[in-house]
């Protein structure tokens, strides 16, 4: 019955899982459910993120999240470029964690020519989604996903990300 397992241009026949239709999006995606992000739950050591530090002090969802102590270093991943990009709105999300109040935390996008970052989160203990929407330059040379502890200090955790074009 397609009218009751569809919505929009989704397959939502299969429980916990939306599988896009015909229409090309702007930002592939690979096997880890549709997520183009390497590591998106921040489990694996090595893979994927730059800048940050695996963790086992708190997680969102699994075993580890990435620490970043300090403003001076941001945590970051390029995803795979391609020029068809440009001019193309994307949203990233990702769950942020502060241990205390007096600093505060951030993601964003960056196209190259410039970045666009969520709202700060300044509430401490709990985990928190952020989400930034950022419609790419006619010009941008990357897509490079951040994760910034803005007052630097205390520990910033980052965990279970997401991307997706909105175009």
């Amino acid at each position: 019955d397609s009218k009751r397992y569809r919505t929009g241009n989704m397959d939502m026949r299969f429980r916990g899982m939306g599988i896009a239709g015909p229409i090309a999006t702007g930002i592939a995606t690979n096997a880890y459910g549709g997520n183009p992000i390497t590591n998106y739950n921040m489990e694996t050591a090595t893979s994927g993120w730059t800048g940050a530090t695996r963790d086992a002090t708190q997680a969102h969802g699994g075993t580890y999240s990435y620490q970043i102590t300090g403003s001076s270093v941001d945590g970051y991943q390029y995803l795979t470029w391609s020029a068809s990009f440009q001019g193309k709105k994307v949203k990233f999300w990702c769950w942020v964690y502060l241990t205390t109040t007096n600093h505060d935390g951030r993601i964003g996008i960056n196209d190259g020519v410039d970045s666009t970052y969520s709202s700060s989160l300044s509430t401490a203990g709990v985990w928190t989604l952020l989400t930034v929407e950022k419609t790419l330059s006619a010009s941008a040379t990357r897509l490079r996903l951040l994760l910034d502890n803005v007052s630097g200090g205390n520990a910033v955790y980052f965990d279970d990300a997401g991307v997706t074009s909105l175009d």
